[in-house]
């Protein structure tokens, strides 16, 4: 059922969340996690989050500042997302939005569909809950899913911390990364590519913090200064570097709070040009002589292309020697994509 959610929020341009009046913290929690979710996983979508003023406990959730309390223009969503929330009338004011949109998902803490939701939705897929419900589910013939259903499930997405069994490798990695390092720290992007890890290291760092990007393609290093600049991050603390990262301990003076490593081929470029192991070994070795006490040393494998597998079963032989008592390191790998996943390892400094 989660892939299905997740189909329908592929397929969706604009997506609109909701959940019931006067929100509590299951309700807002879920909004939110999934709200966060979405950008954070489908940059490219459009999304707003409709609820009634949260009361101040519940605002250290990240975005709550985002969250719309009215509908203020005439609009029809692809998707509208309905959380913790069974009954049409405990919608309030959002309710307007659901009843316009193509495709309506209700995503439910609960077992529970309440008749005014039915006519709204022509199926209910039930997932086995943890608890036993009060009232039985409402179960109606499930129709194609291009139509308008409803799913009840749990989200398996944290609201406070961003990583999940939902998420992609590279997004835990910036949610731990993001726990490590502040404002004014010093920082590295090794592999800068597009540029999407370098405009998240420089906003972590803010203009009183150093960020280092490095890349051997001009095209990279084009496209994350274009990238810095559309976002407002190109500072002078920002040194976009076009030379191979086995060069950081060259280039970077001092300890360092993260370096970030994203192997592989540039997206949108020349496949055939690749991260290759001796180099990425090398600059290993010097990254974890720059990580600073608290640091993090990420790196993103793709075992999937040529020299990839060799270049990634290498990279994990380093980071698994390094010495137990001042590092710790991990690897996150979804097992059953049926295909040489990519996996990310994250090794922390202690001392």
């Amino acid at each position: 059922m989660i892939s299905m959610l997740l189909d329908a929020i592929s397929k969706a341009g604009t997506i609109a969340l909701g959940g019931h009046v006067r929100p509590d913290g299951d309700c807002a929690g879920s909004c939110m996690g999934l709200y966060n979710y979405v950008r954070e996983n489908f940059p490219e979508k459009e999304i707003d989050v409709y609820l009634e003023e949260l009361p101040n406990t519940l605002k250290f959730m990240k975005n709550t500042d985002k969250i719309r309390h009215e509908v203020t223009e005439e609009k029809t969503y692809d998707l509208f997302i309905a959380l913790d929330c069974g009954d049409m009338g405990r919608l309030g004011f959002s309710a307007v939005l659901f009843k316009k949109v193509r495709l309506s998902v209700i995503f439910m803490a609960t077992s529970v569909v309440y008749p005014r939701m039915r006519e709204h939705a022509e199926g209910v897929m039930p997932l086995p809950n943890t608890r036993p419900a009060k009232k039985q589910p409402v179960i109606l013939p499930a129709p194609e899913f291009h139509k308008r259903i409803v799913i009840q499930a749990r989200l398996l997405y944290n609201p406070v911390m961003k990583c999940s069994l939902l998420s992609r490798p590279m997004t835990c990695a910036h949610d731990w990364i993001s726990r490590v390092v502040s404002p004014g720290d010093a920082v590295v992007d090794a592999t800068a590519g597009n540029g999407h890890d370098t405009v998240f290291l420089a906003r972590l760092v803010g203009p009183s913090g150093q960020v280092h990007a490095f890349d051997v393609q001009e095209e990279a290093i084009r496209a994350t200064r274009e990238r810095l600049e559309k976002e407002g991050l190109l500072t002078p603390s920002v040194r976009l570097h076009l030379a191979s990262h086995d060069r950081l301990a060259e280039l970077v003076g001092g300890p360092v709070k993260a370096i970030v490593f994203n192997l592989g081929y540039l997206p949108g470029g020349d496949k055939k040009t690749v991260t290759r192991t001796e180099c990425t070994l090398a600059a290993l070795e010097q990254a974890a002589a720059l990580i600073a006490p608290n640091g993090l040393l990420s790196v993103m494998c793709y075992p999937g292309h040529e020299g990839g597998k060799e270049e990634a079963e290498a990279v994990e032989a380093f980071l698994s020697r390094l010495p137990h008592h001042s590092w710790r390191a991990g690897k996150y790998q979804l097992l059953n994509t049926g295909t040489p996943a990519p996996f990310q390892i994250c090794a922390f400094r202690l001392d």
